[in-house]
C-alpha cells in the first residue's frame, strides 16, 4: 500500500515530464519526497510507530521497490526507486489517462524545461496541480499543491535523479498501473484509511 501511494504521486510527476523539448533518460531513478503537513503521506507516516518505520526500512534494505522513511524533528523524507521505460516516456500522459477514473479530468502544459499538470476529480472531490522543472535529462524537481475532501489543502515536494540504465528488481512505473482496478481500488483504500484516522 505504501509503495502504491508513492507510485500514484510519482505518476503525476513523471507523466508530465516525459517528452517535448527535454526528454528524461529511461532507467532507474531515485526519488526523494518531502510531504508537507497535512498531506496524505505525511499523515500516513506520522501515524506509524518508530518500530513500524524501522520494519519498513528493513524491508527497503532487501527490496529495492520499497521506499525508505526518515523522520527527524517532525520532518518526513521518503526515498524510493522508480523505473521509467522508453515506452512510457514516449507516451506523454497516456498511461495515466488510461487508468484515470471517469469523473477525473487532466490537463498538461509545457514551456521549455518547465511543466504543469492539473487534475480534478468529482468523486471524491480532489484538485491537484503539479509544477515541475527538468534539469537536463537526468534530474527534475516538482511541487504538488492538492486539496481533497479527506485532507483539505496540502503540498508535496519531490526531487528525482537518474541512477542507471538497469532497473534491477524494481518494476516499471507503468507496470504498477497496468491493472486499473488495483490502482483505483488502492487509491480509494488509501483515502478511506486516512479518513478513518481523522
Amino acid at each position: 500500500m505504501k509503495k502504491l501511494s508513492l507510485s500514484i504521486f510519482l505518476l503525476l510527476i513523471t507523466a508530465s515530464a516525459g517528452a517535448d523539448e527535454i526528454k528524461l533518460r529511461p532507467g532507474l531513478w531515485e526519488d526523494t519526497l518531502i510531504p508537507g503537513p497535512g498531506s496524505p503521506m505525511a499523515r500516513l507516516y506520522s501515524s506509524m510507530s518508530p518500530e513500524q518505520i524501522q520494519v519498513q526500512n528493513q524491508l527497503a534494505d532487501s527490496a529495492e521497490m520499497m521506499p525508505r522513511v526518515k523522520i527527524m524533528n517532525g520532518r518526513i523524507t521518503v526515498t524510493g526507486k522508480t523505473c521509467l521505460t522508453e515506452e512510457m516516456m514516449n507516451q506523454d500522459m497516456e498511461p495515466f489517462k488510461k487508468y484515470m477514473p471517469k469523473d477525473c479530468k487532466s490537463t498538461l502544459s509545457r514551456s521549455g524545461n518547465t511543466y504543469t499538470t492539473h487534475v480534478t476529480c468529482s468523486n471524491p472531490p480532489m484538485d491537484s496541480t503539479v509544477k515541475g522543472r527538468m534539469i537536463g535529462s537526468t534530474e527534475y524537481n516538482a511541487r504538488q499543491e492538492g486539496k481533497d475532501s479527506v485532507n483539505g489543502s496540502y503540498s508535496n515536494e519531490v526531487t528525482s535523479r537518474w541512477v542507471s540504465t538497469s532497473c534491477g528488481d524494481v518494476p516499471s512505473l507503468s507496470s504498477l498501473i497496468e491493472d486499473s482496478s488495483d490502482l483505483i481500488e488502492g487509491a480509494s483504500e488509501f483515502l478511506k484509511m486516512l479518513g478513518d484516522r481523522k
